[in-house]
Order: structure tokens, then sequence, then C-alpha cells
């Protein structure tokens, strides 16, 4: 953070239309109505906005008729020199357990068709990554797909008590015959392993600990684990399926929950389904990830070349990365802690949340945002 880059967000964030995921209530419950907030920029003359919505699974068509928003609010922004407006739509009560999913279109003076979120691309402001960061979540030149469950679920109250212990798998201990290696840099592997957390579980219970939060286990060819290859496994190095499992075992009888660290924005440039999308843009993996240029160039975390980012907005590379993180709940694991959880939709972590509580009610997910509250 810069004081040119503060500048430059706070300009950006009174530009063009965009929605927050912002509901009223902020966690809808069933017969409520839900309120839609929504702004538009100094730079837009909206004569209109819709919200399109749909309660069957399905993407909601923006061709039929939908709901009309009303502007609610006009307020001057000296920054910018100009007004910026909200505009709220209401969506009407739903039942429990629905899935809404919506969409919103607007119509500006010059009756020209803009989908949320949107920018001129034209602006002095804004640039080609401004761009590709609004456009990750869209899919074929279509508005946003938005979505939520209407429940009354809560925060289960084992995690209002916990204390949480963070472990760096590679870093913690090693098996109990054997010693830390020493790699020439802090990049190389220390040898950390599943059994040597077993060997501490008397001292961690002893220091009044609960609740264990493991980097990611899953393989992966770096030593910290956030660029998986295999969701299913468990890094040889770390142990194996048999170690987890006697750790889960071990952890309960302990009355310690383990909370495993998830990677759902991106993988490693070693996951099989990205060497397969790399190798054949006919493949259905293909559109698992954001290709550019004919695929030579593809959306990574950061830049990083050997990181690249899942197109989470596919429903497949949604179900994949749901069906792994139920598969871990089903052996012993009590939740998950997400991260660069701003890189998926609040639409993803969604229905990731509502499917983790279907297999464990009292399952838990927290996320790493780096991103201002907002």
């Amino acid at each position: 953070a810069t004081d040119a880059g503060r500048l430059k967000r706070s300009q950006i964030a009174k530009l063009g239309l965009y929605h927050d995921s912002t509901l009223t209530p902020a966690i809808p419950q069933e017969n409520q109505p839900i309120s839609i907030q929504v702004r538009a920029g100094i730079d837009l003359a909206i004569k209109s906005l819709t919200l399109y919505y749909s309660t069957d699974r399905s993407t909601p068509d923006i061709n039929q008729q939908g709901i009309s928003l009303e502007r609610t609010e006009i307020e001057w922004d000296t920054l910018m020199w100009g007004y910026w407006e909200q505009w709220i739509g209401k969506i009407p009560p739903q039942a429990k357990g629905t899935l809404v999913r919506y969409s919103i279109v607007g119509t500006t003076v010059k009756d020209e068709r803009i989908f949320c979120p949107y920018f001129d691309p034209n602006l002095p402001q804004v640039e080609e990554k401004d761009i590709k960061k609004l456009q990750r979540f869209i899919q074929a030149d279509q508005p946003q797909v938005y979505s939520f469950y209407v429940d009354n679920d809560t925060i289960p109250d084992w995690f209002e008590q916990a204390i949480i212990y963070q472990i760096f798998v590679d870093r913690f201990a090693p098996n109990p015959d054997q010693k830390f290696a020493n790699p020439k840099d802090r990049a190389g592997f220390y040898g950390g392993t599943l059994k040597g957390i077993i060997s501490k579980l008397d001292y961690l219970e002893n220091l009044g600990i609960n609740c264990l939060w493991l980097t990611p286990i899953f393989a992966s060819p770096s030593h910290h684990g956030y660029d998986p290859i295999d969701y299913s496994q468990v890094e040889p190095r770390l142990g194996t399926q048999t170690d987890w499992d006697n750790l889960a075992e071990e952890a309960k009888k302990r009355h310690i929950k383990i909370v495993l660290d998830y990677v759902a924005n991106h993988v490693s440039d070693q996951n099989p389904t990205f060497i397969e999308a790399r190798k054949n843009q006919n493949s259905p993996l293909f559109n698992w990830f954001r290709f550019r240029k004919n695929g030579e160039e593809y959306d990574s975390f950061y830049d990083v070349p050997h990181q690249p980012e899942l197109n989470g907005e596919n429903p497949e590379v949604r179900e994949y990365l749901l069906e792994s993180a139920c598969d871990w709940l089903t052996k012993g694991a009590a939740g998950f802690r997400l991260d660069y959880a701003q890189g998926l939709s609040h639409a993803f972590w969604s229905e990731f949340r509502h499917a983790i509580r279907q297999v464990e009610p009292d399952s838990i997910m927290f996320g790493e945002i780096t991103e201002p509250p907002d």
C-alpha cells in the first residue's frame, strides 16, 4: 500500500457500476425480503437498473422481466468532483435452503446496456489490471452471477471458544526418531511431519490448545504447500493418509479439532489439470483456468507463473473444489482456513459454506483477506 495506490483505489471506488455482495439483512433467513445495493459511479448517467434472479440453481435469464432498482441516494464526492449514486432492489422472501442467484443489468441515458460490474476502459484512472481483476468473476461477456443461501446457520459454539495454534507443518516437528534437516536456504525442506505433530499433542493439550490450524498438507512441490498438485493426497514428505488418520484420531481423543489450510484460488503448474489444459486447448480442462493470447498466457497468483489461478466461476471447478473439501471433512477435519479468499467470489464461498455444512453441520471456515474491509 502506497499513497499513490490508496489514492487510485479511492478513485476507482467511485467509478463504474459495482455491487460488493452487500445484502440487507447480511445473513438472509427464510421469509425475509433481501435488499441488494448497487453503486453507480460519477462517470455514469444511469437511466435504470434491473435485477434478475433465479431460485432453481440456474443462471438468471437477463432477457426476462426483472426487478427494477430504485435510486435511493446521491452523494457528492470531493475527491472525484462529482456525484455517485446508490440504487437498491428487493428480492422477495424465500424458503429456507434456497440458493438465490442474481445478476444486475443497467441502461444508461444513451440507452446503452451495461452489465454489473462495469468499468469504462477508456477512463484515465483505469488500467488493464483493473479490468482483469473485475472480469475474473464474469463468464463470456455476461453480467456477474452473485448468489447466497437462505438459512439460519450460525457460527458453531466450539469455534467461538476455540484456542487456535497454527502449525507450519514442515517447520514444527520431525518424526520422533529423526532430527530436522539443515537446508541451504529457507525455501528448503526442514522435515516436519504429521507424525511429528502427533508426538507433540500432549504438549499442545497442556498448553490449553483445543484447535490446530495446519498449513496445507496436500501434495505440493513447495516447502509451504500453498500450490497444491493433488487435493486428495497427503504430501509424501509430510506423511501418509494413515498418518493423517492417526493424527485426527489422537487429536479427537484430546478434544482438539483440526482446521486445514485450503487453497482454492490457485494451484501448482505441476497440477495435472493445468498440465492438460496448457497442452490441449480443446480439453474441457482449458476452461478451468483463465488463459489469454491463444493460451500462451494465463492469470496467476500475483503474476507468479508457477501458481496458475483456477476459474472459480466454472461449475466443474467449483464441484471439484467443493468435493475435495467435503472429503476431508469425512476424514476428520473440522473446517478450513481459506487462503487468499478474495481471489474467489462471494458466490463461490456461499456455495462452499453450504456444501461443507451439509457434510458436517458444525464445520467452520474463515478467510484470509488482504484487502481493506469493504
